[in-house]
């Protein structure tokens, strides 16, 4: 797919958003890769200033449309990969940070958005990954399901909120059941946990999945977290690499 970036809600291409407008990120986040930046290390840098992946694919309002609210900017992470579960694809030129799911249009017909996506970020925040942590869910919430696409989150609950080991690293995880004003509901969580490489950045996981039949069950939610590794995926045009 053409180069986009990651935005709010399950948008496809979550990375240029996650996709997640979690690509995944996050459910309906958009990813968009940007010009390549070298780190020290040789290894290319994801552009910084991408959407979080959720569940859509912006191609940009239509003639007639009010502008959609601005999102913030985040930075994928680099040096470390999601894996690659049954059903999901990688995000191009995001090096294994983000993945999402099958496209579909968006219930407010705006945008083209995923069913899942989830994206690792460099988090602004400070604090230890619990309090990091409770201070994304929201923002990951509403990037990933806005209502210029699902019409407002009406309500959410916290169905988890826990410890949780990512890469080796003592991480902390919160999961949110929404209700969206136009349906699919939907699954978002926010994990953070230091970056795996002891560098002591704090990293953000932040993914969502649509509650619906062509959606992957909750449990692929967990699967991605225990995925969680230190490195990155070539970057040669196949989205089949673990």
């Amino acid at each position: 797919m053409a180069q986009g970036r990651p935005k709010g809600p399950l948008v496809a291409g979550i990375v240029a958003a996650v996709a997640v407008v979690l690509a995944v990120v996050v459910g309906g986040v958009v990813i968009a890769g940007g010009d390549e930046e070298q780190r020290a290390d040789g290894t290319p840098s994801p552009a910084a200033g991408s959407d979080p992946p959720g569940p859509r694919e912006s191609t940009g309002p239509e003639e007639g449309d009010s502008p959609a609210p601005a999102e913030e900017e985040l930075t994928l992470a680099s040096g470390v990969k999601l894996p690659l579960l049954p059903g999901w694809t990688r995000v191009e030129s995001t090096y294994g940070a983000a993945v999402n799911t099958t496209p579909y249009t968006c219930p407010l017909k705006r945008e083209r958005c995923v069913r899942a996506g989830a994206a690792v970020y460099v988090t602004p925040e400070d604090g230890d990954p619990e309090t990091v942590a409770g201070d994304d869910i929201e923002k990951n919430a509403e990037s990933s399901y806005g209502a210029p696409y699902y019409g407002g989150i009406t309500s959410h609950e916290e169905v988890e909120s826990k410890p949780v080991e990512v890469a080796g690293q003592d991480g902390y995880l919160i999961r949110w059941k929404i209700d969206n004003k136009k349906d699919p509901d939907a699954y978002v969580e926010s994990v953070a946990f230091p970056h795996p490489d002891g560098s002591g950045q704090m990293l953000v996981l932040r993914a969502g999945l649509d509650i619906h039949e062509d959606a992957p069950s909750a449990e692929d939610l967990d699967e991605l977290l225990t995925g969680v590794a230190k490195g990155s995926v070539v970057d040669d045009g196949s989205s089949e690499q673990i």
